[in-house]
């Protein structure tokens, strides 16, 4: 809305009464000269007739009091021309007053113009703001995903690794079984008889709560007879420890689709598989169709031909028609005993949702 039709707005109620003032004003002054003019002519006339006043004195009476009459009209109408004048003065004032409210509901009406388009301005670029940080998350939300699924991929190949490890470390002492073997028939034997139960009592004071030196004695006198018996066994107390360990590791899964179906991975490289595939029987070979027999033997002879092989994320894995949930959350484990020695347990855990 533009100044004028602002101040239109708010004089327009004003104008006509300005208006109708004006010409009521114009039609005084008008009737005030003609009232003039009629004066003039009857003084003119008056004079004209005070020579012949003799003879038409009832005439110049009657002038005289039509004169006067005159003459108050015109004072009459000179007190309703000053009225006249003061509604002028007022409408003009209110006219001036209205003018200036005018001005400023324009100014006022420019600066919510200016804050108007400074808000939109700034909601643009919020906007703008808003659409970077979600380009910033989503590439962010990938990079994690990335890293995660890397760090599952790591922890696989970590795994495997140390399967391997743990096989080709069993393998070893296998040669140390059969020194293990007499050594377990002869402990109760001299010299060895002695050393054995000298071993044990070191062994209980090693693991109790006796003070540090104490248990820094107990264990360099285990040290002297492990060398000891290693002379008269080779190996076998390295098979000994063989046998007492035990491994727990993970194996996750995650759902497939609504059917009820799951993906189990196991700890097997796609190198691997392929090698295996083609006939090769090294220790790799041989660890990884060990873990997939066992894995196979866990699940159930039933569910063999209907689990379905393939390779996700450079390691094998099983799409699985059945219920691993109730596992996962069972105290079932996968044992994976290793040839000379030790075993490794698998826990079944549901893989979480943002390492999928």
């Amino acid at each position: 809305m533009s100044l004028k039709e602002i101040a239109k707005h708010h004089v327009q109620p004003h104008m006509a009464a300005l208006d109708k003032s004006k010409l009521l004003l114009e039609k005084q002054n008008t009737r005030l000269q003609e009232e003039e003019q009629k004066s003039r002519e009857a003084n003119e006339e008056v004079s004209r007739l005070a020579s012949s006043i003799s003879s038409s004195g009832s005439a110049i009476a009657k002038l005289h009091a039509r004169a006067e009459d005159i003459t108050k009209e015109i004072v009459e109408l000179r007190r309703s021309l000053g009225k006249l004048k003061e509604r002028e003065q007022d409408a003009n004032q209110e006219y001036t007053q209205a003018k200036e409210a005018g001005k400023v509901k324009h100014q006022e009406y420019r600066n919510k113009q200016k804050a108007v388009a400074s808000t939109e301005r700034a909601i643009e670029q919020i906007h703008g703001n808003i659409e970077e940080a979600e380009d910033k998350v989503g590439r962010c939300e990938d990079r994690v995903r990335r890293e995660q699924h890397a760090a599952f991929e790591k922890y696989m190949e970590t795994l495997w690794e140390k399967l391997l490890h743990l096989s080709q470390q069993a393998s070893s002492h296998i040669e140390g079984q059969k020194a293990y073997e007499e050594l377990l028939q002869k402990k109760n034997q001299e010299p060895l008889h002695s050393l054995w139960q000298e071993r044990q009592e070191w062994q209980r004071i090693h693991q109790s709560s006796a003070p540090a030196g104490v248990k820094d004695t107990a264990k360099e006198r285990l040290d002297e007879i492990a060398s000891k018996i290693e002379k008269l066994f080779p190996g076998a107390l390295s098979v000994e420890s063989m046998k007492s360990s035990e491994e727990l590791e993970e194996l996750y899964f995650y759902p497939k689709g609504d059917q009820g179906d799951h993906i189990l991975f196991l700890p097997i490289p796609t190198s691997v598989c392929t090698r295996l595939d083609n006939g090769f029987e090294g220790a790799k070979e041989k660890l990884a169709a060990t873990i997939i027999w066992e894995v196979s033997q866990f699940l159930g002879h039933q569910q063999q031909d209907k689990n379905e092989a393939f390779i996700d994320r450079n390691f094998l894995a099983l799409s699985v028609q059945q219920d691993l949930t109730t596992i996962s959350n069972s105290s079932k484990t996968i044992s994976l005993n290793l040839l000379g020695g030790g075993t490794i347990e698998f826990f079944i855990s549901e893989l979480e949702k943002e390492f999928i």
